[in-house]
């Protein structure tokens, strides 16, 4: 079957860099709305798909599982209500101004009506005089249907009988609509969310519900939303991503801040945008002078050394090579020993420092694998290895608090280190955070299920497990906590 025209078609009309597996189940999709429209084969399907504009929504529905429902991901609802509301209300300047609530992505209107709809349970009808909501997305047709507000079934999933029919009133068939007073309180805005500029009455959003949409763009993409994000948020206004997105999104253009086991960003004026967590982040990273070949680049990526490399041979990258070599043989001492030439020569490498730290962890010797980190970040404080050996080494001394601030730093400076977020998982686990764990868990398993064990941080990475293994323990430990 020929996709193409397919693929090609909604790369054209939704104008956004899709990740290349948004397209894996696509001939399934199509087979399905070939099912679905009753039509007689490819060809058939082809003409209706050509000359109906909603045809393309409802694939790309099939495409993104259509995971839209009432109240999806229900504790970001208590935290609009009970935190960042009050918060808003507080600090307002002008008793007259409503807050500006964005729902980015919103399809078709679940989401932002969900919003008004936590507001005017917690807080009255009286609410609504003091609110904005706006939902953004980029496809005309499911905005028609976001604002014509009919549902079926299976966008309640989030809500209970009785909270339905308090506010909803039954329609044909098994479908149900929102009833005027909640539906005119939210207006909808077709706008591409990687485009700046964006519409005049988004501008000064005091809150943007950005949740389950970045998952499916390539990684310059969801850069350029974010910041177009980041920029249409009024000074101390808040933004909220999915659960497995936040660390993605991490990257220092808003502030993450918690509150209890959820996370959040806040567009802060008065401190530096980085985290307290990771403040020694504005110290430059020393430039890699001591080495020219292909290892010694990798410092300022944070990836890990390669233990084979097409370059020509040095006598650096030999010694390196035949270091990587022995630990791969378990020789961890006479590794150490090969290691150490490294550092005399070239004192101001984090690379060499790193990879000592590695073999010292791995003889227990905890206390000199703590000050050689500390060595490798006064060289580089912007490099991954250290802090994730250090978060490792807090973890063999059961200091699961202090493993999880020193992984969380790692997992800032590199988002994609699924070994990171594993151990993390595990120390929050330890610390009866079994929240945090589940989340820190899922993110695993995507990166498991995107990139394999490829991005795992440390000079070497030799795992007696295959990455759909360690996905199998990281769903084996979310079900564990599940019950908990």
């Amino acid at each position: 079957m020929d996709l193409q025209i397919f693929q090609d078609s909604i790369r054209q009309r939704f104008k956004l860099d899709f990740k290349p597996d948004f397209f894996r189940f696509l001939g399934d999709a199509v087979e399905a709305r070939i099912r679905a429209t009753e039509k007689d084969g490819l060809d058939h399907y082809l003409q209706i798909f050509k000359s109906d504009p909603e045809e393309i929504s409802h694939l790309v529905n099939l495409l993104t599982n259509n995971e839209t429902y009432f109240f999806r991901e229900n504790p970001h609802y208590r935290l609009l209500t009970q935190r960042l509301i009050p918060e808003l209300l507080k600090n307002r300047s002008y008793i007259s101004e409503p807050i500006k609530i964005i729902s980015a992505g919103c399809s078709s209107g679940e989401e932002p009506y969900s919003l008004v709809l936590a507001l005017v349970e917690v807080f009255g009808e009286g609410v609504t005089d003091q609110i904005e909501v706006i939902g953004l997305d980029i496809d005309h047709d499911v905005l028609h249907k976001a604002s014509m507000a009919v549902f079926g079934t299976y966008s309640f999933r989030g809500m209970d009988a009785d909270f339905r029919n308090t506010y909803f009133n039954q329609f044909a068939g098994n479908r149900s609509v929102l009833k005027e007073s909640i539906r005119q309180h939210v207006k909808f805005i077709q706008h591409n969310l990687a485009d700046w500029p964006y519409p005049e009455q988004a501008r000064g959003a005091d809150l943007i519900f950005y949740r389950n949409v970045s998952i499916y763009y390539q990684m310059n993409t969801q850069d350029a939303i974010f910041e177009n994000l980041a920029r249409l948020l009024a000074p101390e206004g808040f933004l909220l991503t999915g659960a497995v997105e936040v660390t993605h999104h991490d990257i220092g253009k808003l502030t993450l801040k918690k509150d209890k086991a959820l996370f959040y960003f806040c567009k802060e004026t008065t401190t530096s945008e980085l985290p307290a967590f990771l403040s020694d982040r504005s110290l430059p990273p020393a430039p890699a002078q001591d080495l020219s070949n292909k290892a010694a680049q990798s410092e300022t990526k944070n990836t890990p050394i390669p233990a084979t490399s097409k370059t020509p041979v040095t006598s650096d990258a030999l010694t390196l090579e035949e270091v990587l070599a022995l630990a791969e043989d378990e020789q961890w001492e006479l590794a150490l020993n090969k290691i150490d030439e490294q550092v005399t020569q070239h004192p101001n490498s984090p690379t060499a420092y790193s990879l000592k730290a590695y073999l010292l962890l791995q003889l227990n010797r905890d206390q000199e694998t703590e000050q050689v980190c500390q060595q490798a970040l006064e060289k580089n404080s912007l490099f991954l290895t250290p802090y994730l050996l250090l978060g490792l080494a807090s973890q063999k001394n059961t200091d699961h608090t202090e493993a999880v601030q020193r992984l969380r730093k790692a997992i800032y400076l590199d988002p994609s280190c699924w070994l990171a977020h594993f151990h993390l998982a595990d120390s929050y686990r330890e610390t009866g955070d079994t929240e945090a764990a589940r989340r820190e868990y899922g993110v695993t398993l995507k990166l498991l299920e995107n990139s394999g064990l490829d991005n795992h941080g440390l000079p070497f990475y030799r795992s007696h497990y295959t990455a759909d293994q360690m996905s199998g323990i990281c769903r084996d430990q979310m079900n564990k906590l599940a019950l908990l």
